[in-house]
């Protein structure tokens, strides 16, 4: 009966298999017709972009009595896959906390295709000295820390935050990327009772896309 109204009313192939779909019948196909699916292409990484020049350390709130004393790799070290080169900063002392930003200007993005995410790699960890030291790490970019913090434990690891999103609303863009000039992150740095550090040792952006 089916294949009688798929005929009789001179359906299209679709409109046949739409019909089917209302009713709950299995979809009609003229003999001789062949069906393939459609392979939608997974999103993967397209490129790496790394710091390549303008290192500026951002102070919110940071205490100008009891810093450590900081350490500082260059552009080149953020990338070079190595822990024995690293950005560190730290409070010593009881009950003092603030906010440390570190940004760079990256290498250029050439990836001209539909962005599916941003995914920001920090390579990093922490050194607290005792009860209520705390260290939480975040994206910053574009004049502001974005998203939501990680804590950052005393193992040497990966964090990884996900952007679909660009600052102004919309998915990113090759331009949208390369517009923004202070790519790194933010960390807030609680010492509760001797000192309490953070370090980075690499940090790259993924640009992921469909693009087979």
């Amino acid at each position: 009966m089916r294949s009688v109204i798929g005929s009789a009313l001179g359906l299209s192939l679709f409109a046949s298999v739409a019909l089917a779909q209302v009713h709950g019948w299995p979809p009609y196909y003229p003999q001789g017709t062949h069906v393939s699916s459609v392979s939608i292409p997974m999103a993967v990484t397209q490129e790496i972009l790394y710091a390549t020049s303008g290192r500026t350390v951002i102070e919110t709130l940071w205490p100008e009595e009891g810093r450590a004393t900081p350490v500082a790799q260059t552009e080149a070290q953020t990338h070079d896959a190595s822990d024995t080169t690293y950005d560190l900063f730290g409070l010593e002392g009881e009950s003092s906390e603030g906010y440390i930003a570190l940004v760079w200007a990256l290498s250029p993005s050439t990836y001209t295709k539909p962005v599916e995410k941003l995914r920001i790699r920090i390579r990093c960890n922490s050194d607290a000295g005792g009860g209520g030291d705390t260290v939480s790490i975040r994206p910053y970019y574009s004049g502001a820390a974005r998203g939501d913090s990680a804590g950052v434990s005393s193992a040497v690891g990966w964090l990884e935050f996900d952007s679909t999103t660009k600052p102004a609303g919309g998915a990113w863009t090759m331009n949208d990327i390369n517009a923004i000039t202070d790519w790194g992150w933010q960390a807030l740095v609680v010492s509760g009772t001797e000192f309490c550090n953070i370090t980075e040792y690499e940090y790259e952006i993924q640009v992921w896309g469909r693009d087979p």
